[in-house]
C-alpha cells in the first residue's frame, strides 16, 4: 500500500528513525535543472560569443568545431580573434568586451565537457597574453571615438 507521501515513482529509504522518500528522475530532468538556473544573460552572451568566433574561424577556413581543435591551433585562432575583432565602425573594442570574449570562450568550452580551459592552462599563455597586451595598447591609445 502507497502512502500519500508517496508516488509511482518513490523508492521508500530504509532507516529506523523517520520515513524518507525520493522519486526517481531521468538523466534530462537533471539536465534541465541546471540548465534552468544559469543566468539566461550569460547563456545569450556565450552564444553570441560562440556565434562571432565561428564565423572567424570560418572566415579562416577552419570548419573544424572549437571544442574539437587541437591546444595549439585554438590558442593561435583566439589569439588572432582577439587581434583582429573590431566594431562595425572599425574601432577597437574595449578591454573588457575583449576578456568578455575570452571568457565566453572558456565557458563553452567548459560546457561541451573540454578538458581546456583557456583562462587557466599553460598551452594557452599565448593568447592570454594577446588579450593582456591587447587590453595595455587600446587603452594606451587613449579613448574610442563614442558618437
Amino acid at each position: 500500500m502507497k502512502t500519500e507521501n508517496e508516488s509511482e515513482n518513490a523508492t521508500p529509504a530504509k532507516g529506523k528513525s523517520r520515513a524518507l522518500v525520493f522519486i526517481n528522475l531521468e538523466d534530462n530532468e537533471k539536465e534541465n535543472f541546471v540548465k534552468n538556473m544559469k543566468n539566461k544573460n550569460t547563456v545569450r552572451k556565450t552564444e553570441s560569443v560562440i556565434k562571432t568566433f565561428r564565423a572567424f574561424l570560418s572566415s579562416k577556413n577552419e570548419n573544424s568545431p572549437v571544442e574539437n581543435l587541437n591546444a595549439i591551433e585554438l590558442d593561435n585562432h583566439i589569439g588572432s580573434f582577439l587581434l583582429s575583432i573590431r566594431k562595425t565602425d572599425g574601432s577597437e573594442y574595449e578591454p573588457d568586451t575583449l576578456t568578455s570574449y575570452h571568457r565566453g570562450i572558456d565557458r563553452y568550452l567548459k560546457e561541451k565537457k573540454s578538458s581546456y580551459r583557456i583562462m587557466f592552462d599553460k598551452e594557452f599563455q599565448n593568447s592570454r597574453d594577446i588579450l593582456a597586451r591587447e587590453g595595455k595598447s587600446t587603452t594606451q591609445s587613449g579613448p574610442t571615438d563614442r558618437r
